[in-house]
């Protein structure tokens, strides 16, 4: 981050504070007992309050507020293209699209270079499918999320239901129509 060593180095202090805190599998920014890696960083510079250093991008995913690191990178991007001072530097990103494999994965060093090829690539890795989950299930399905065998053996278990209980329904049908009626 573009602050002052001081700050930097509360910064770094603060976040001993977290250590050891349990993973917020829910990525829930309002529950500071559970955390996420981005929400480390959040709360060691000040959050989005008063006295804030940095001014992160909180977005609302399934009704939870959260940080997901691609918005930060959008937000770098964003006021790169606009002509401001971004608020941090990039330095290298690890350049994979594991979905669609159109490439092996790379750790791309970044020089600095806010007009260069460098920049555009990494600005273009944010229009992949394979960012987030809800990008890679818009794309991929279901399939983006879990194996294929998973996916047969769940249509399997639900096939298997239906005909089991329409089985049972037949059997009711049968007693009923074969049972003496009581008037």
């Amino acid at each position: 981050p573009r602050v002052d060593e001081k700050d930097r180095a509360i910064a770094i202090a603060s976040a001993f504070f977290y250590e050891g805190r349990q993973y917020d599998f829910n990525f829930d920014f309002d529950t500071p007992n559970t955390l996420v890696c981005t929400e480390v960083i959040y709360r060691c510079y000040g959050g989005n309050g008063e006295n804030a250093k940095l001014d992160f991008p909180i977005v609302e995913v399934m009704g939870r507020r959260t940080l997901p690191a691609h918005e930060i990178a959008r937000q770098f991007i964003t006021k790169v293209r606009a002509g401001k001072e971004p608020q941090y530097d990039l330095v290298a990103w690890l350049d994979t699209d594991r979905l669609n494999k159109l490439q092996p994965a790379s750790l791309e060093i970044y020089e600095g270079d806010h007009t260069g090829e460098n920049f555009e690539r990494f600005a273009n890795t944010l229009n992949r499918s394979s960012i987030t989950f809800m990008m890679e299930y818009q794309r991929h399905g279901l399939t983006a999320v879990v194996g294929t065998w998973v996916l047969i053996l769940f249509y399997l278990a639900v096939i298997t239901s239906l005909g089991y209980a329409l089985t049972k329904f037949l059997l009711f049908l049968r007693t009923k129509s074969n049972s003496p009626d009581p008037a």
